[in-house]
């Protein structure tokens, strides 16, 4: 049967390959994507992870998600996606490994425009969601919504409610009673 695959699918186009496997649900069929598209994968993989062993590892990783996933998609060029996919895969594993400390500047103090390294403060990031956590309701939902999820004023407004004014307010005092909590702690550098 193996043979009956390979013998034809060099002729074949990468969409042919992939209506065949969303047909059968034959694994040979991304099989033969790989042998096509391993190095150009591996290539993406090593450019985003810097180890070989790790890239190596998230090139299998994707293969085995296509023979799960590839019917989920409508592809009208497949090495682009594939591309696009393997680079996605990688930045996703990036944020993943990220350490577990967390520079609460971004958070804290470059946004309130303090952005020199002496403020800076490093923590557990257990201890930063406690902190916001335990603002009122308004200001914790207004400082997720701004800083963390990256949303404007209008969209907090859409989802809350709250008017700009309001917004503005919020976010100031959660700012000004986040600093305050973290800084009282004793986790300054």
């Amino acid at each position: 049967m193996q043979f009956l695959l390979s013998r034809g699918s060099k002729s074949q186009s990468d969409e042919e390959i992939i209506a065949r496997f969303n047909e059968s649900g034959n694994p040979s069929y991304i099989g033969i994507l790989f042998d096509r598209y391993a190095k150009l994968v591996m290539g993406v993989c090593l450019k985003y992870l810097k180890d070989e062993d790790d890239a190596a590892d998230t090139t299998m990783t994707i293969f085995k998600k296509l023979l799960e996933t590839l019917s989920n998609y409508d592809i009208r060029f497949f090495k682009s996606w594939l591309y696009t996919y393997a680079k996605n895969e990688c930045l996703m594993k990036l944020r993943k490994a990220k350490p577990v400390i967390f520079s609460i500047d971004k958070v804290a103090f470059a946004l309130a425009g303090e952005e020199d390294d002496e403020d800076r403060i490093d923590l557990p990031i257990e201890q930063l969601n406690a902190a916001i956590g335990s603002l009122k309701e308004d200001q914790r939902v207004c400082i997720e919504m701004f800083y963390l999820s990256s949303l404007s004023y209008n969209d907090i407004s859409d989802k809350t409610g709250y008017s700009w004014k309001e917004i503005k307010s919020h976010i100031q005092n959660g700012k000004r009673n986040l600093r305050n909590m973290l800084t009282s702690t004793g986790n300054e550098k």
